[in-house]
Parts: C-alpha cells; sequence; structure tokens
C-alpha cells in the first residue's frame, strides 16, 4: 500500500499553477522512484478521483481496479455553475481556485478526453458517494467554514453524475453512504476498507464485484 500528498497538500513540495498532467507524472515519478511495480489498484478522494481516472486512462495495462471515494464528476463543475449564487461563482471551486494550485479546467479537460465510457474495461470499480451531497458547502464553506444554503439542482445534478461514473467500467458498484460528508473514509472508514478489499479481490481473480 502507497498513501501521498499530492503537491501543494500535506508534506510536499509547494508548485504554482499545473494541471493534472502534472500530477500524474508526479504519481509516476513516485512509483518509479519506490519501485512499486504493476499491477495497481487506486483508491481515490474528493479531486484525486480525476486524478487517478487520468493515470488509469494512461496507465491501462498497469491499473486493475479503483475505488473512488466521493470523487469530482467532470461536469460537475460546468453543468453545476448555473445554480450557483454569483458571488460564489466568481471564487473558489467554481472559479478554478484552490489551495492545490491546481488547474481544475485544464485538468476536468484532459480527464474527459481520455477517461472515457468503457475505458476501464472489466476492472471492479466501486463508486462511494454521500448520500446528502457535499454541494451545500462547495465554494464558500468546507476549510473556509461558511456554508450556504443547500440547493437541491446541486444535489441532484451531482448524485446524477455520479452514478454515471458507472459506465468507465463494465464491473462497477454504486453505493449510497448515509452518515457522512465529504471525508467518507473519517466518517464510514470500515465501507471505505470493505471497498478496497472487494476490488482487490475481484481483481485477483478476475471476478464480478
Amino acid at each position: 500500500m502507497c498513501a501521498y500528498d499530492r503537491a501543494n497538500n500535506g508534506q510536499s513540495d509547494f508548485v504554482g499553477l499545473h494541471s493534472g498532467h502534472q500530477s500524474v507524472s508526479d504519481l509516476e515519478a513516485l512509483l518509479a522512484a519506490r519501485d512499486i511495480r504493476p499491477p495497481y489498484v487506486l483508491v481515490a478522494w474528493s479531486f484525486g478521483g480525476p486524478i487517478a481516472r487520468l493515470f488509469a486512462a494512461r496507465h491501462p495495462d498497469d491499473v486493475v481496479g479503483m475505488v473512488l471515494v466521493d470523487t469530482d464528476p467532470v461536469d460537475y463543475r460546468s453543468q453545476g455553475a448555473p445554480f450557483v449564487p454569483a458571488g460564489v461563482r466568481q471564487r473558489s471551486y467554481w472559479a478554478s481556485e484552490n489551495d492545490e494550485k491546481l488547474d481544475l479546467d485544464a485538468t476536468l479537460d484532459l480527464v474527459r478526453t481520455e477517461s472515457t465510457p468503457g475505458s476501464l474495461d472489466h476492472q471492479p470499480l466501486v463508486i462511494l458517494t454521500p448520500s446528502v451531497p457535499n454541494s451545500g458547502n462547495i465554494g464558500e464553506g468546507g476549510s473556509q467554514g461558511l456554508p450556504w444554503p443547500r440547493i437541491p439542482e446541486l444535489d441532484e445534478l451531482y448524485l446524477r453524475l455520479e452514478r454515471g461514473m458507472q459506465n468507465l467500467s463494465s464491473n462497477p458498484r454504486f453505493m449510497l453512504v448515509d452518515d457522512t460528508g465529504h471525508c467518507v473514509m473519517c466518517d464510514q472508514p470500515q465501507l471505505v476498507i470493505n471497498a478496497v478489499n472487494d476490488v482487490v479481490r475481484a481483481a485477483r481473480v478476475g471476478g464480478q464485484l
């Protein structure tokens, strides 16, 4: 098992504005430096999901399964922006600004192009999504602690797009998770552990989830 902090997170170095292309290159360099060889099961949370999808698209023979934990659907920002208050739309997640200095628009464009329906073939894929989406905090809240009222249209859109990610593989499992916020692995760690174990087992035998 290998866990790491992406650039500008945790103990990793600071870099300027960058896209998912550099994030994938960083992961490639990490795996090579630590001599961690495939096959890989990728477990990703939040915006790590698009990065994991991009890595899998570029290494189809190395990745054998994936767990996406409340990860960002590629079209959520573009389709959700009209429902977001104008003042919020100009900053944070909706304006492609973030502490990670990751160019969200450029990254999502890459994922949209490279991680297409069916791109994971029959690899086991588990998608864990809070039954009450995080959309009530995106833009203002989270780290800033300034939530705004829930927007039903955003909730509906988010859940629809999360379910839609099942089309990446012919072997998916979609799970709505109760009693959790965005940090599913903090609130419901055993569910995440179970999902990872299920994907590993299925990948080892080439079986159905």
